[in-house]
């Protein structure tokens, strides 16, 4: 009988259910907007900086600076230096503050191997009392040697799924729900949709939008459905179009109303085959923890077809520009957007943000470390994989084996304290990008599996320039009379 294996990394998979303080235009989820952030960062009254490399990406230099500031009084740090996601440091210091109360923590960099490393400081605020802070910095990131592990029939397998996704007659089914204004746009923001009121008022397109309910006949099995919202500027268009696709969990969905604010015909769908708008306690939970012996069996094959499947839905409603295609998702919907931007050569820009999932060898690696308490200050290799059918399966999910593949623009962030989406991952998929036309990576220095609204705004005009959608109109400045008679 063969041993049925269960998802290594389920653990890190539940760290990455979206919560209420995980907001942006990629993740838009169904629940009030929080302004406070995800953790670590939430629970860490410090801030780490670094003036001669704000990105924290260093590649020269004989030494890493970087400075912390507590809003606590502290007498002392010590810090441990970790690969990224080990725990037992192969160096240690101690610092004792300036006289601004800053501390300065110089890293030698002799010897130093290409990759991202997790900075543990333990800060002293009395004898008997400290608490613990993390930073995450690269070293040499163009340079890490990442280890692929790919199968064999990887791109037999995937290129059948697809073919089964595009070989299901969709028996699209759409009903006009309501129309919105901007004032209620903004409200629904604030309620429903996990973002401040008009975060990006320079990119509002349109005034008015309309709503719509969708759902269609799912590749994923006989009499299965998937269901979601979809908006759009109101107008017959033809507008550009987004394939937003959601984190883990299987959760209500909220309508996509900023992203058709931009302009945007926008279809936001429900991965897990259950419509986008019942009761939370409704939802059954997504089989994380099936045991799975072939790739058919893994929780993941329901979300990667039917996020495939969700570009034929897409492109059937109505005033969508079908040469104008988009993609994008956060964590779990940011790993499916990867796999779409790779397989279906009509998506022209993509935006997987803090993607998940990715350089599954490495994380199944330093979970080995871990439990052995070794620091693994040492290359990672081909050596170090252990070839089992756990690995195996995995090895089909992995998202940094789809990268090759895309030829789109892509753009991705990466938030390098997040501990789902750990930086080791996500700079894997960005290094495995090849044939892309254009691709870019935003690190983001003390945020975790979180939201950044710079990134948001930056994201909606690289849209543009990819797509070739005009700005929106720049409001008109106001002026002061200084001397009004």
């Amino acid at each position: 009988m063969k041993r049925r294996f269960f998802p290594v990394a389920f653990l890190l998979w539940l760290c990455c259910v979206p919560g209420s303080n995980t907001t942006a235009m990629t993740v838009n989820l169904n629940v009030p907007y929080n302004t406070a952030t995800s953790g670590p960062r939430s629970t860490f009254p410090v801030i780490f900086y670094a003036p001669q490399q704000p990105d924290f990406l260093f590649d020269h230099g004989s030494h890493v600076d970087i400075w912390m500031q507590s809003t606590n009084r502290a007498f002392k740090i010590e810090w441990g230096l970790c690969r990224n996601m080990v725990d037992t440091p192969f160096m240690t210091g101690t610092v004792l503050p300036a006289l601004d109360e800053s501390f300065k923590i110089s890293i030698p960099t002799a010897g130093l191997l290409p990759a991202f490393y997790n900075l543990r400081v333990k800060v002293e605020l009395t004898a008997t009392k400290s608490m613990e802070v993390t930073s995450v910095f690269g070293w040499k990131a163009t340079e890490i040697p990442f280890v692929n592990v790919v199968p064999k029939d990887f791109e037999s397998y995937w290129r059948g799924v697809k073919a089964k996704a595009d070989a299901t007659p969709l028996d699209l089914k759409v009903a006009f729900v309501r129309k919105m204004t901007t004032a209620e746009i903004n409200e629904y923001n604030i309620k429903h949709a996990a973002l401040p009121e008009n975060y990006d008022p320079e990119g509002a397109k349109c005034q008015e939008i309309e709503i719509y309910r969708v759902d269609w006949a799912s590749a994923n099995g006989a009499g299965q459905r998937s269901y979601g919202w979809f908006a759009k500027p109101v107008g017959n268009g033809p507008f550009p179009a987004l394939l937003v696709l959601p984190g883990a969990g299987n959760v209500s969905r909220p309508y996509p109303v900023e992203h058709a604010r931009h302009g945007f015909a926008t279809l936001d769908m429900n991965v897990h085959n259950s419509p986008a708008d019942l009761p939370w306690e409704q939802y059954p939970k997504p089989a994380y923890d099936k045991p799975f012996t072939t790739p058919d069996e893994y929780w993941g094959h329901q979300v990667y077809i039917n996020a495939l499947q969700g570009v034929n839905a897409l492109v059937e409603l109505p005033g969508v520009d079908k040469t104008k295609l988009a993609v994008m998702g956060g964590s779990q919907g940011g790993r499916a957007t990867v796999v779409v931007a790779a397989m279906d050569s009509r998506i022209k820009a993509a935006i997987p943000a803090i993607a998940h999932f990715d350089n599954i060898p490495y994380l199944l690696w330093t979970q080995r470390l871990n439990k052995n308490h070794d620091a693994g200050f040492r290359p990672f290799t081909e050596k170090d994989v252990v070839h089992d059918d756990a690995m195996r399966v995995q090895s089909y999910y992995d998202v940094a084996n789809f990268a090759p593949w895309i030829k789109c623009s892509i753009l991705m962030d990466a938030g390098l304290i997040d501990g789902a989406s750990y930086p080791m991952g996500t700079y894997q998929v960005f290094h495995n990008i090849t044939l892309s036309k254009s691709k870019k990576i935003v690190p983001m220095p003390n945020i975790a599996h979180d939201w950044s609204p710079a990134f948001d705004r930056y994201a909606w005009r690289w849209l543009d320039e990819q797509l070739g959608v005009p700005p929106a109109p720049t409001p008109p400045q106001s002026t002061i009379e200084t001397n009004p008679k």
